[in-house]
């Protein structure tokens, strides 16, 4: 060992020392570097990230068309990986944003989806608008129209928050009229809604107050929410308001905004970086 050139290394440069004493690679190099194999090995996306205050990497992936690699592909995989499998404890596996973002991924496709939005006579009344949305980012709108809810009357809060007066239903079409246009909007897509339980509902209601058919309606499996979709995405467990402009065609852009965001992963492009093919 030269001691007189280690001694003469300048502060901030690489010591002679390194060369005997090489040091080891970290917890979140080895992590980083699984996450990388993974997603060559099945050509998907892999995303780690560092989660601080409880000291564990959480990995989250899109599996790709056939359904891998499944949790249980990627523990093994883990236990596998000669750097990070003595890191293992440390990490927790999660396809759940995965999933959310590959399905929002499948509702962008052209003809796949449509997102509907309703304003009401109350939260528990009739539909006094309706709004279909294309939701394959075009824009388009495929139903946006008035209804006259016939006997039933707006109650003062839902006014204040949609501003729909009973005046501004004069004219406007009933249910009756309205339902074969929504029938053909909607045609045999997914309806996404953002609260989905509420939009579902409300169509339900309509339906039987105008002494309809509830058979003729979509069934309950064509609807997805996007509020739950975007609580995974975001880790949240709280209800998570749309903040839109409270008319129906605004709202269903502003649903259609969401589900773009869904299909985009929130956090992984930041510091903590990114593993995988390019988003689409």
């Amino acid at each position: 060992m030269d001691w007189e050139a280690v001694r003469a290394v300048r502060l901030g440069r690489p010591s002679a020392l390194r060369e005997y004493t090489p040091l080891p690679i970290s917890r979140a190099t080895a992590i980083r570097g699984f996450a990388a194999d993974l997603a060559t090995e099945h050509q998907i996306e892999v995303w780690p990230r560092w989660q601080p205050l409880e000291d564990v990497w959480v990995l989250d992936w899109e599996p790709g068309s056939d359904g891998t690699p499944t949790a249980e592909q990627v523990q093994q995989a883990l236990l596998a990986h000669p750097a990070a499998a003595r890191h293992a404890e440390h990490v927790r596996l999660s396809s759940e944003i995965g999933d959310v973002i590959s399905w929002a991924r499948r509702m962008r496709q052209p003809g796949q989806a449509v997102i509907v939005d309703c304003e009401t006579t109350d939260l528990d009344g009739v539909i006094i608008e309706i709004a279909v949305l294309a939701a394959d980012g075009s824009g388009r709108l495929l139903l946006d129209t008035l209804v006259n809810p016939g006997d039933a009357s707006i109650s003062a809060e839902a006014q204040a928050v949609h501003g729909i007066s009973a005046a501004d239903l004069r004219g406007a079409p009933t249910w009756e009229q309205v339902l074969p246009r929504f029938l053909d909007a909607a045609g045999q897509a997914t309806i996404l809604a953002y609260n989905a339980d509420l939009d579902r509902g409300r169509v339900a209601a309509t339906q039987r107050a105008s002494g309809l058919d509830p058979a003729q309606l979509p069934t309950r499996s064509r609807w997805a929410c996007l509020m739950q979709a975007l609580t995974v995405w975001r880790r949240s467990h709280w209800w998570l308001p749309l903040g839109g402009a409270h008319r129906a065609a605004g709202d269903a852009r502003e649903a259609d905004r969401v589900l773009a965001t869904l299909c985009v992963p929130r956090e992984f492009a930041n510091s903590e970086g990114r593993s995988g093919r390019n988003l689409r």
